[in-house]
This record gives C-alpha cells, structure tokens and sequence, in this order.
C-alpha cells in the first residue's frame, strides 16, 4: 500500500501552504512572480533547510547531500506515481547508477572535446598546441586527469564501488583519446622536421 509506504519513510511530515505564484508562471523570470508566493517560498525553504540540518538523511551509513536527497526523493516520488511498492534501496541504487553515469558521460565529453581539439592542431586553454615534447605533452594530459579527479570528486555521490567502477570506465574511455593525441604529436612533430 503507497500510503503506509509513504507512512513508514516519512514519520514526520508537515504541510506549507504556498500562495499563487500569479498569472502565467511558467515562462516568468522569478522577480516577476507575486510576492506573496516568494515569501511563501522563501520561508518553505528556510523551513526545509532547518528540517534537514537537524536530521541529516543517510543511506548506508553514507549522508546524502542536497544532490542526492533531491534525487532519491524524486525517485520515490516517481515510485508512488508509477503506483509501484517503495523500497529506499532500489531508489539508491538507481539514483547512485544513473547520477554516475550522466557525470560520466559528462567529463567524458569534456575532456574529449579537449583532446580532440588539440589533436587537430587547435590552441587549447594554457596555450598548448600540438606538437609539444613529449614531457610537455605528458603534463597537459596529466593536469587535466587531475582536474577531471578532481571534479569527480567534487560531484560523484553513490557507494564507494559505484562511484569507483564509473570512475575507472571513464579513465578506460580517455586512455583511447589520449592515445590518439600522442600518435598525433608524433606524427604532426615528423611532418614539421
């Protein structure tokens, strides 16, 4: 039954009510919204805010960021309105796989666009441009694994062996394109000599 579902997730629940945000809100930019309904948000907020400082939202003994709760929750939101039974570690787990793979998908576009651009002779950010010596070369792919690391880091939510599986088919993935720029410089190095 959704309603005992959603009766056993979520203990202590309140109701906001919030005003209309006026005539024609979906194509409003926020200023042009009725204050009424901004205050109203605002104090939603501050009350949510305030709900979840104090009771910080883990799964499996790791605590969810704002990121990762707002999506969990848009999962079982999803569940209830499919009419499906909730269950928090089915939600999870495709939350943690689906968050994963769009990041990765993401940095591995970035960092493509970036190796192809130098690949073809294009200036990249730093000033670098094929051909470069190899050390030099070594140094531009290795600060922007770094910075991809980094941002993976920075952004990856999910359990240790998800967020490291991705993490390691995105290195795979680069390892390719990164070859192509070394067979590139070498080969850009021989036509200038």
């Amino acid at each position: 039954n959704v309603r005992h579902g959603l009766l056993k997730f979520f203990r202590h629940r309140s109701c906001h009510v919030v005003p209309s945000p006026g005539s024609r809100p979906e194509g409003s930019s926020y200023a042009a919204l009725s204050k009424p309904f901004k205050a109203a948000m605002e104090q939603f907020r501050s009350k949510l805010f305030a709900a979840a400082l104090a009771c910080p939202k883990a799964v499996n003994g790791r605590p969810l960021g704002c990121v990762a709760f707002a999506a969990v929750l848009r999962q079982l939101v999803a569940g209830v309105n499919d009419g499906r039974i909730l269950n928090l570690h089915a939600a999870w787990e495709s939350v943690q796989h689906t968050f994963c793979g769009s990041l990765s998908d993401e940095l591995r576009a970035q960092a493509s666009t970036l190796f192809q651009s130098l690949a073809a002779g294009r200036s990249i950010e730093g000033g670098a441009k094929l051909p470069l010596a190899e050390e030099a070369l070594f140094t531009v792919v290795r600060d922007r694994k770094r910075a991809l690391k980094a941002e993976w880091e920075e952004r990856a939510f999910g359990d240790e062996s998800v967020r490291r599986t991705y993490w390691k088919e995105l290195k795979t993935s680069l390892a390719r394109e990164e070859n192509m720029v070394r067979t590139q410089n070498a080969r850009v190095a021989d036509q200038q000599l």
